[in-house]
């Protein structure tokens, strides 16, 4: 990844990266590393995680990358019980600007959690390029990081009022 971005690609002449990881633990902390030297070296990054170490948390963080959390948010059902609203399982990359020393807007999405576990799995990653799934990908990201995100620090309870028949819309993890 270069963060010099070409006219047309990125934003500002700057590469955009969006993550979205489901969990993304301690002994995979050297990508967070990584995520945040490129964000020094100028590349647009937001980040959203579900399961994440505090130390890959930090890390980002301390690198002033914009995070935000998908755990799970809970609502109180009419029996008065908590039940999941939302969270997120998705783990995908979208990068928009200079990837191998050439202009490309991608994915990368598979099964693999960033976790030592998957070392041990049959995981599999896939690259998707184009504009067309580059832009459902990130529209996805944005209507998780507007509407269905919160700060990293713990489960939200979300007042019974404010949901929609119990559960987040777009929450089954549909692009649309």
């Amino acid at each position: 990844v270069d963060c010099a971005a070409a006219p047309g690609y990125g934003n500002g002449g700057r590469t955009r990266i969006r993550i979205m990881m489901y969990a993304w633990m301690r002994d995979r902390s050297y990508l967070a590393d990584r995520v945040a030297y490129l964000k020094r070296q100028g590349c647009d990054i937001r980040v959203i995680t579900s399961v994440s170490s505090r130390r890959v948390v930090r890390i980002i963080k301390a690198a002033r990358i914009p995070t935000r959390s998908a755990d799970y948010d809970l609502v109180e059902n009419a029996e008065g019980e908590l039940v999941v609203n939302f969270y997120s399982h998705l783990k995908a990359r979208t990068l928009d600007g200079t990837y191998r020393g050439k202009s490309v807007r991608a994915v990368w999405t598979g099964s693999e959690n960033w976790s030592g576990v998957s070392f041990l799995n049959d995981e599999l990653t896939l690259q998707l390029s184009g504009d067309t799934v580059h832009a459902k990908y990130v529209k996805h990201f944005n209507r998780l990081w507007n509407r269905h995100t919160h700060p990293h620090g713990g489960l939200r309870v979300v007042p019974r009022a404010a949901t929609t028949g119990g559960s987040a819309a777009g929450s089954d993890g549909s692009l649309d």
